[in-house]
């Protein structure tokens, strides 16, 4: 979240922000629950890339996920998959 020290500051940031919508930006795309997700999920990928030194992107993480989920039999999951 942005803090300001002026009225006129915030304002100004809100005027750029409009424009940036009207613009087509996807930043303000998310609701505020997915917007914390999204930034819990790329926090745990950091802590991975610096765990091992190998780099996955969320998209990356997500879509192989969606693809073990999708292969496995109804009421499994992919760490009892994993686990044998």
């Amino acid at each position: 979240m942005e803090t300001f020290e002026t009225y006129s500051e915030a304002k100004a940031r809100a005027e750029k922000k409009v424009k940036e919508i009207a613009n087509g930006s996807h930043e303000v795309v998310l609701s505020a629950r997915q917007s914390l997700d999204a930034l819990a999920a790329l926090e745990r990928l950091n802590k991975f890339h610096a765990d091992t030194g190998r780099h996955v992107s969320l998209l990356r993480a997500l879509s192989q996920f969606v693809e073990i989920e999708t292969k496995l039999p109804a009421g499994h999951t992919a760490m009892e998959a994993v686990a044998g």
